[in-house]
Formats: structure tokens, C-alpha cells, sequence
């Protein structure tokens, strides 16, 4: 499963509640079939606060994996 954020105007309040939107979308894309999540992201820091890590750079992007089991 690929997943994009884009986030306009940051805020701790957009933090919180992407937190919680990502607990959400974790469970539905287990329930999907899906063990794995990736992005490509030119911001690979907010990436890892939802606990992502790093399997390499593309151009000038980070590709980035989520484990959901």
C-alpha cells in the first residue's frame, strides 16, 4: 500500500489529530490484506514520527516502509 500526506499549515493540533487519523488508517489497511505501508517522501523526518523507516533515497526523496504486523 503507498500512502501521501500532505500537510499545508503545521500545527500541534494537525499533529495530534494526524496521529489519531493514522491509528485509523493502519487498522483499515491491515483489515485490507496489506502487512506493509510505503511513501516516497522529500520529508522523511515526519515519516519517522509516525514510526516509518528509511529503505533508501529515489532522486531526491527518501522511500520510506511502515511494518503493520
Amino acid at each position: 500500500m503507498h500512502v501521501h500526506c500532505k500537510v499545508r499549515k503545521w500545527s500541534p493540533s494537525v499533529l495530534k489529530r494526524l496521529y489519531a487519523e493514522f491509528i485509523m488508517l493502519r487498522i483499515d489497511v491491515l483489515a485490507m490484506g496489506y502487512t506493509e505501508m510505503f511513501s516516497v517522501s522529500p520529508n522523511p523526518k515526519f515519516c519517522e514520527l509516525f514510526g516509518a523507516e528509511s529503505l533508501g533515497t529515489y532522486e531526491d526523496c527518501e522511500v520510506m516502509r511502515w511494518d503493520l504486523r
